[in-house]
């Protein structure tokens, strides 16, 4: 982490859920909590994804220019 980033971040959600906003704690950031695009508040910033109605893995990426790009799966599970 880099606790002075302001990078600006593109994430993405694919396969068995989706993207349902993104945060960065800044409490004066004017920036839409629904938006798939953030800039990190000193050096953090988070995705939320909602899971489908089916199992099966979500696939999160998040890009910034002048960085390596990254993600996660995170399997999901039918409810109870």
């Amino acid at each position: 982490m880099v606790g002075d980033a302001g990078n600006a971040i593109e994430f993405t959600a694919t396969g068995a859920g989706t993207l349902a906003g993104s945060g960065n704690g800044n409490p004066v950031s004017d920036e839409p909590n629904t938006s798939s695009r953030r800039s990190a508040f000193h050096g953090l910033a988070m995705v939320l994804v909602r899971a489908g109605e089916q199992p099966g893995t979500i696939t999160v990426k998040a890009e910034a220019h002048g960085l390596a790009p990254d993600g996660v799966k995170i399997a999901t599970r039918a409810p109870r």
